[in-house]
């Protein structure tokens, strides 16, 4: 009995057991859910990298390459998957037992969860409290230029970019908020995947995945002693998991100059000259015969045969792809423009290698490799010889090319022959550089990261320029020079980040240990008096040295210490603080540290209960800081009295010795320019975002400028290096967003308006400073008055012949310039010089519109400056006022008894030596430069990716652009908004640069 119940209850403990497992075992399969799908936009492409992601649990996955995902989910009450993905919309799906879920994102019109590089680490959107502006890579894309630079015009609020030169590969000027150094630079510090220094224009826009631009303090200072003048944060692109992708992007195009200056045609200039010269009596130049044949032939139109119709093509490819653990991006691309002058030329390789592995649960690595190498025909000449623009202006149209086999020359000594110009000069600039940039980052715990980055880049460069014996500069056997530098830069960043929630707080806190260090080398020499059959950049063959060959070496570094704390409360207070200590070898012994503290706050309004629930209001953040930041202005060693080689000196009478001598005066308080800055702002958006505004005010001081002040001459210096002097910057930045549509038709536009205002308060023990450019241009900063002023004498148009008796107390007659007499001491003398203008704009606007309807897409980017004047030195050349006959149609309108309504002086005027300089520089060539111009215009097509599958093409797009279509302005010269001086303390100088071009192209977007 015993044994038979044993029996039972081991059968009925293995039946309970049997039971109790099938019981588990149902529980355990239906706790697993297995669900697959595929997640799209609204177009229909594919969205890898979608997370996925069970609500209120941890269980989650992202789309493959092709936008499929599977996940298994434990049973629980109403599993809720969540889709989100960086610039969608997030979307939430009720399970309900289904076991496959299409999805299908739509763009968000708001992204305060995107996240976005803010330096030396990367935050959520909604909890920036900097005033930072940035722009994605399909707008930058969307320009279709060959210049990272010129994408970013009018785009960003704040932030303005201007052309000194319409030359292929010519440099653009990129000021943010102002200049906020008079002598030491304005331009923004450039950090490329955290490597600091680089080169926009050296980086392929195709690259680019974002830009983000630091604006004030509280954002600028974490970089310190080089924030001052705003910092650039360049983002690459990275590869994604899936299969390899293949793209190539490329265009070709056509060039041509956007406008040409009327001149007069050969019969008109000839009668002109005639009329000048019988003004006084000297004997014409020309016949009624040669001008009747001028007549017939019309003469040479200089413009005709300088500036040509040039093509530009460019071409990117891009291999990206991975695995779980690792991803990688190769690109390479070539571009090469030929210029609308002849003879010029630009072309440039780039390529890039980002990889990233994650070697362990805990250890993530990095790797950015780069090159570039450029090769630049550039046009640029020196004195005695003009510049290609301004002598294909002033050279005699009655003239042709060639004389006798050779070039014809010009009858004034200031003129060269424009086809000698552009034949002639051979330079050649060349530029490689190569990058390394590695990054280890390792989670020591889930809440605090230690990240180890170095980087290192060389740069070479070389120009070699020869003016031939057809050139007044090469005159005698041609000239030849030529320069190599090298430079070589390292960064060394240490930085350890703690992140964690706890309750309603987060707190992200970083500390950084950074180091860097410069060094460069330069030599050059030069020649003349060349064998030319033998060539000429073989300089042996040159009789007579031209320059010194000469040689030397710069060097610097820098130390740095980082702490920022950024916290926030319930998500809605949020308090960003950081202070940045910098050590630099430029500055004096005892002042090479400085230390740049700042501060904001942030309170997100919306958050608080009585917007939350608000339908209209989809943002609103109130923002404001304050802050202090550097500017490294000076050269290296200026702190230190620095001897020069070159005075040669003959102790025997008769064999000269290299001397040296002095060349500066110690300065043992040389030390940082200081611009402190306050910034309040509102981030506002409406109706789920299709509405956003944002808007900044902001006051910048700077101090302890780096000038030249005057010493006592009994130094046996005039000059030296010192921190004086002050001046502010104050300016408001708007931007308004609007992105309406449907899932066929969208539209986003964004409306940008900068105002900025500048004003020097402190010399020093100088009331005002003067500046005198290499083209005599003259410059005066004066204490309680504005940068980029204009200064001059007051021109009030021409004498009538009813005043000829006032005329007289000054000396002049009818037909003479009549100036102001400022000082009234009837007299027209230096004393009379006064503010004539201003070259920096009232406002300036950026309007970029988009559209698209199915798979056409149209965009359209409008910019935009008020205010702003140009002193047209061109159109003082042109009259005849500074060594040459006149050209300009507008000379027939001077001044005659029979023709008094007029602001053109006589020729008698304009012959006389001494009002030459009077009339130049005056403000009758002080132009109101303010444009409207069509940047823009692109129309493109995308084809739907069903209809180009069955060809192994993933995506496929054909585009049309046209870059400058048309400029509305009054301004008579070749373009409003290019100087030809690269010094901040002269702009809107129009001395004839190379002019802008208007440019069409035809490209193509694809990838498989």
């Amino acid at each position: 009995m015993k044994q038979v119940n044993q029996a039972w209850h081991r059968r009925l403990f293995m039946g309970t057991m049997l039971l109790l497992l099938s019981f588990v075992g149902g529980k355990a399969m239906a706790q697993q859910l297995k669900v697959t799908g595929t997640v799209k936009d609204a177009e229909g492409a594919a969205l890898p990298g979608v997370t996925v992601l069970v609500k209120g649990t941890t269980m989650g996955t992202i789309t493959d390459f092709d936008g499929n995902y599977l996940i298994n989910i434990k049973e629980q009450t109403s599993p809720v998957l969540k889709f989100s993905y960086v610039g969608f919309t997030s979307q939430e799906v009720t399970v309900s037992g289904k076991t496959k879920i299409d999805i299908t994102l739509k763009e968000s019109a708001i992204a305060l969860n995107e996240v976005v590089a803010v330096g030396y680490g990367v935050m959520k959107k909604s909890d920036v409290t900097g005033a930072t502006v940035g722009i994605k890579s399909d707008d930058i894309l969307r320009a279709n230029t060959s210049s990272v630079n010129e994408a970013l015009q009018g785009k960003m609020a704040g932030v303005s970019v201007s052309s000194n030169s319409g030359a292929p590969g010519g440099d653009l000027t990129i000021r943010i908020r102002g200049n906020n150094s008079i002598t030491g630079g304005n331009a923004p510090l450039v950090v490329i995947d955290g490597f600091a220094g680089g080169s926009l224009k050296e980086i392929n826009a195709n690259d680019i995945e974002s830009i983000e631009v630091l604006k004030d303090a509280s954002a600028t200072a974490i970089y310190g002693s080089r924030g001052a003048n705003g910092v650039i944060l360049v983002t690459t692109k990275s590869g994604k998991k899936g299969e390899v992708k293949v793209s190539y992007n490329g265009y070709y195009g056509q060039q041509s100059i956007s406008k040409k200056l009327d001149v007069m045609d050969a019969a008109s200039y000839a009668e002109q000259v005639n009329a000048k010269r019988s003004a006084f009596g000297v004997k014409v130049p020309y016949t009624e015969d040669q001008i009747a044949d001028f007549r017939k032939t019309g003469g040479t139109n200089w413009q005709d045969e300088v500036y040509v119709t040039a093509p530009i093509q460019n071409h990117d490819v891009s291999i990206s792809g991975g695995t779980e653990k690792s991803t990688y991006l190769f690109s390479g691309q070539y571009l090469d423009q030929d210029g609308i002058m002849k003879n010029s030329n630009y072309n440039r390789y780039n390529y890039r290698l980002n990889f990233a592995s994650q070697l362990s649960e805990k250890l993530k690595l990095k790797v950015i490799v780069s090159g570039f190498k450029s090769k630049e025909k550039a046009y640029a000449l020196k004195w005695p010889n003009g510049t290609p623009p301004m002598d294909a202006l002033l050279f005699e149209p009655t003239l042709p090319a060639y004389t006798n086999g050779s070039y014809t020359e010009s009858s004034f000594s200031t003129v060269n022959n424009p086809i000698a110009d552009v034949n002639e000069l051979n330079s050649m600039k060349e530029r490689t550089s190569a990058t390394l940039n590695a990054s280890l980052a390792y989670n020591i715990t889930d809440k605090i990261t230690f990240t180890v980055s170095g980087g290192f880049i060389n740069v070479d460069s070389s120009v070699k320029r020869f003016n031939s014996d057809a050139l007044y500069y090469g005159t005698g056997g041609g000239r030849g020079n030529a320069s190599n530098t090298s430079s070589s830069f390292w960064q060394n960043t240490n930085m350890l980040s703690y992140i964690d929630t706890f309750g309603d707080h987060n707190l992200n806190i970083t500390l950084v240990n950074e180091q860097s260090s410069m060094k460069g080398s330069t030599v050059s020499a030069g020649t003349s008096q060349f064998d030319l059959n033998r060539g000429y950049y073989m300089f042996q063959f040159g009789a007579v040295p031209g320059t010194l060959s000469s040689s030397f070496i710069n060097q610097w570094s820098l130390m740095s210490y980082l702490g920022r704390a950024n916290y926030s409360f319930k998500g809605k207070y949020l308090v960003t603080a950081s202070l940045r200590a910098d050590g630099a070898s430029k500055f004096a012994k005892n002042a090479k540290w400085g230390y740049f503290p700042s501060a904001s706050l942030a309170w997100r309004v919306k958050e608080e209960g009585f917007l939350k629930d608000n339908n209209t209001i989809s943002n609103l953040k109130l923002r404001a800081s304050y802050g202090t930041t550097g500017s490294q202005a000076s050269p290296p060693y200026r702190s230190i009295a620095i001897m020069n080689v070159g005075g040669n000196y003959s102790l025997d009478g008769a064999n000269s010795k290299v001397g040296v001598y002095p060349k500066y005066l110690d300065s043992p308080k040389l030390s940082w320019e200081t611009t402190s800055q306050f910034n309040t702002g509102v981030d506002l958006a409406l109706l789920d975002g299709r509405i956003n505004f944002t808007g900044d005010l902001y006051y910048k001081k700077t101090q302890d400028l780096l000038l030249q002040v005057n010493v006592p001459y009994y130094s046996g210096f005039s000059k030296e290096l010192r921190n004086v002097g002050s001046l502010e910057n104050k300016g408001v930045d708007l931007s308004l967003g609007v992105n309406l549509g449907s899932n066929d038709f969208k539209y986003n536009g964004t409306l940008t308006a900068n105002k900025n205002v500048s004003k020097i308060l402190d010399l020093g023990d100088q009331s005002e400073m003067i500046f005198i450019s290499a083209s005599k241009m003259t410059s005066i900063l004066q204490v309680d008055r504005p940068m980029g002023q204009y200064f001059g004498y007051q021109y009030e148009g021409v004498w009538k012949t009813s005043e000829a008796e006032q005329a007289k107390v000054f000396g002049a007659k009818p037909g003479d310039a009549k100036f102001k007499d400022i000082v009234e001491d009837g007299v027209i003398n230096s004393s009379d010089i006064t503010v004539v203008g201003n070259a920096m704009p009232d406002w300036t606007f950026g309007f970029s519109n988009n559209f698209s309807y199915k798979g056409l897409d149209l965009s359209l980017m409008f910019t935009a400056s008020v205010g702003n004047e140009v002193y047209n030195y061109v159109r003082a050349k042109t009259l005849g006022l500074a060594g040459a006959d006149a050209v300009s149609p507008d000379i027939l309108n001077r001044w005659t008894p029979e023709n008094e309504n007029t602001d053109i002086a006589s020729f008698g005027s304009s012959a006389k030596a001494a009002k030459v300089s009077e009339q130049t520089l005056s403000s009758q060539f002080i132009e109101d430069a303010s444009f409207l111009r069509l940047k823009n215009v692109t129309l493109g097509y995308t084809f739907n990716p069903n209809m180009i599958k069955s060809i192994g093409v993933k995506s496929l797009r054909v585009y049309g652009s046209l870059q400058n279509a048309f400029t509305l302005t009054n301004y008579k010269g070749y373009d409003p908004e290019v100087s030809s001086s690269t010094d901040d303390m002269m702009p809107g100088f129009d001395n004839a640069p190379y002019p802008s071009s208007t440019v069409w192209n035809l490209g193509v977007n694809i990838s498989f």
